[in-house]
């Protein structure tokens, strides 16, 4: 048996393991610090758009579109439906 193929699968496995962490944490830091920077709801939505569009649009240009990116989608369109903007 070849161990390569095993040894693929689980740096797979700890790359896309490591990914979802690093995405929380981007999006706690948008969402519950520096967005609450900002004085009013109005403009803490505008900075979440504006950055979540960003996260999304530099995934898009790097190719990795999938989980990522359409977790990042999701987020900026709930802000955009809850937001009066």
């Amino acid at each position: 048996m070849n161990p390569k193929p095993i040894l693929l699968i689980f740096i797979h496995l700890f790359v896309v393991s490591i990914l979802r962490v690093l995405r929380t944490e981007v999006e706690k830091l948008l969402s519950e610090r520096l967005a609450r920077q900002h004085a009013n709801l109005k403009q803490q939505a505008a900075f979440l758009i504006n950055n979540y569009e960003l996260v999304v649009s530099v995934l898009a240009e790097r190719g990795a579109r999938g989980d990522e990116s359409s977790h990042f989608d999701q987020l900026l369109d709930s802000v955009l439906l809850d937001s009066d903007i």
